[in-house]
């Protein structure tokens, strides 16, 4: 693992203190989610080839990746980009576009659904899986919205083409 994070600002742990501290956090039954961020910010790893490797090698040194709210902030972190308020922004703006542009009940009660994106539950649980590797879920706590954007985030961390 050495070689592969940078750090941010002064620290007083070493990389890998900050790594095993946040897997040890995220074996507890309740993890401190705002301690993991922390640490997260301090072992900020851009530009590093962490996310080449296979799913499972990098859930392994970052299991943490698995809670679609530390997800995003990883993609947030990397990217500056919050996932979840542009998608949710888009998907709003959109169906306003469509309500204007469609006619017919059945139109109207699709954009209705999709202009409430941000409310939808999955009927079914929501999981993903990249190499084979289950990254999120299955969990009935993810709805249709929050799946889509650790969809998202893990598709620009991972660079999939």
């Amino acid at each position: 693992m050495q070689g592969q994070w940078r750090t941010v600002g002064k620290m007083e742990q070493s990389i890998e203190e900050h790594m095993k501290a946040m897997s040890v956090e995220m074996d507890k039954s309740r993890p401190n989610i705002d301690q993991i961020e922390s640490r997260m910010q301090r072992t900020l790893h851009a530009g590093t080839d962490l996310y080449k490797n296979k799913a499972a090698e990098v859930l392994q040194q970052c299991p943490f990746l698995k809670v679609p709210r530390l997800l995003l902030y990883e993609m947030e972190l990397r990217f500056g980009q919050d996932v979840d308020a542009n998608l949710t922004g888009f998907l709003h703006s959109s169906a306003g576009r469509n309500v204007e542009s469609t006619k017919g009940p059945q139109h109207a009660l699709l954009t209705s659904a999709i202009a409430e994106a941000d409310q939808l539950k999955a009927k079914e649980m929501v999981s993903i899986k990249m190499d084979g590797c289950l990254v999120i879920g299955p969990s009935p706590d993810i709805d249709a919205t929050l799946g889509l954007d650790c969809l998202f985030a893990l598709y620009f961390l991972f660079q999939v083409r």
